[in-house]
């Protein structure tokens, strides 16, 4: 059984794409896994024997290469000629679409974001643009949904969002933490703060970094580390420009991709992960990986007040929700507070999903 999973903007080893649907899907009895994506700058170490990477694609969101993507991605479908493709992103729709009609192969929509609600509420596109996009993503995905065979949502609250979404063809598979449950020492005081995962405004890169530099000079032993990548060529450069000059901040990728090891290597070494998005109808609703990642490795978390996020760090006790504009004596907060005093179940462990999955396709596993 070949199984194809692509994406444009994705990198093969995404932690979705690859960690976490293609090593569970590598676990289906004669499976073959072939993951078509973005080219990344380092070597994966143990990949299954059965997953095959196609590093093809190489540009950044607006590019010209873009547009020509698809018919690219296109001729590996038919190479390798899948009996399970599995498209991640809507600009694949279209040439899955007519993959699907010439091959009857089974035909996944694997939904990563709500595409339509980001561009609208986001600075991804320019704003003349944004409308005419929005209109031709929708129709793309209520033409296709007629043909696709199951639906896989990264977000619970895509079930209501997604109004072309056929709901006895959808399964919900939520970004869960790939690795195992670490558990370590709450350090006291505080001094290592992070923000990890994409850079980006609407993402709070620069509430974090205000609330940092005001934080620093009261404290000035503290540091934090920036670890991700930066879509926007404007954003990191007025990132670099703040953070020029001052040792305490450190920032690692930014223009690259970073390997996700390397991220969860340094929620292990920080004191304090930092989530502090802007209130966005894009991401309101969603919950953010980090968080999974944060709470998995016993990290304290300084949060948005989020009903959704603050409900879930609640239940661990993991940390505290603030308003990132109007936080006198959150330090002093920090410190005097514990965290995790239980162990962390399951729940936040990707394990959990992929049961769901692989029951799903209803296969045999190699496991």
């Amino acid at each position: 059984m070949k199984i194809v999973l692509a994406s444009i903007l994705k990198t093969v080893y995404d932690t979705r794409m690859y960690k976490r649907l293609g090593v569970s899907l590598a676990k289906l009895d004669k499976s073959e896994i072939h993951i078509i994506g973005q080219n990344i700058q380092y070597k994966k170490e143990q990949v299954p024997d059965n997953i095959f990477t196609y590093p093809i694609f190489q540009f950044r969101r607006l590019n010209l290469k873009r547009f020509f993507a698809p018919l690219l991605t296109f001729f590996y479908f038919l190479k390798i000629k899948p009996s399970i493709l599995i498209i991640s992103t809507h600009e694949l729709l279209w040439v899955g679409l007519i993959y699907k009609l010439i091959f009857k192969t089974t035909f996944i929509y694997n939904i990563e974001e709500n595409y339509c609600l980001n561009i609208q509420h986001t600075n991804a596109f320019p704003k003349i643009i944004r409308p005419l996009f929005i209109l031709y993503i929708r129709c793309k995905e209520k033409i296709c949904s007629y043909f696709i065979d199951k639906f896989w949502l990264a977000e619970k609250s895509y079930q209501e969002q997604l109004t072309f979404l056929k709901k006895e063809k959808t399964l919900l598979l939520e970004n869960k933490y790939t690795g195992k449950k670490y558990k370590k020492e709450q350090n006291s005081p505080i001094q290592q703060f992070l923000y990890s995962g994409t850079i980006a405004e609407s993402y709070g890169i620069f509430d974090c970094l205000n609330f940092f530099e005001k934080l620093h000079k009261e404290h000035p032993k503290t540091q934090l580390t920036i670890i991700g990548f930066c879509p926007q060529k404007s954003t990191l450069v007025k990132v670099q420009s703040f953070i020029k000059d001052k040792e305490y901040i450190q920032l690692i990728g930014g223009e690259n991709i970073v390997p996700h090891h390397s991220i969860i290597e340094h929620i292990r070494k920080a004191d304090c992960g930092i989530l502090a998005y802007q209130k966005n109808k894009s991401t309101d609703e969603c919950i953010p990986t980090k968080l999974y990642e944060y709470i998995a490795n016993s990290l304290p978390i300084l949060s948005v007040n989020n009903s959704l996020w603050k409900e879930i760090i609640e239940t661990y006790q993991a940390g505290i929700c603030i308003d990132f504009q109007n936080n006198e004596d959150i330090y002093k907060q920090l410190n005097q507070s514990i965290f995790y005093p239980h162990l962390v179940d399951d729940y936040v462990l990707w394990k959990t999903e992929e049961t769901k999955l692989l029951n799903s396709l209803g296969s045999k596993s190699r496991n």
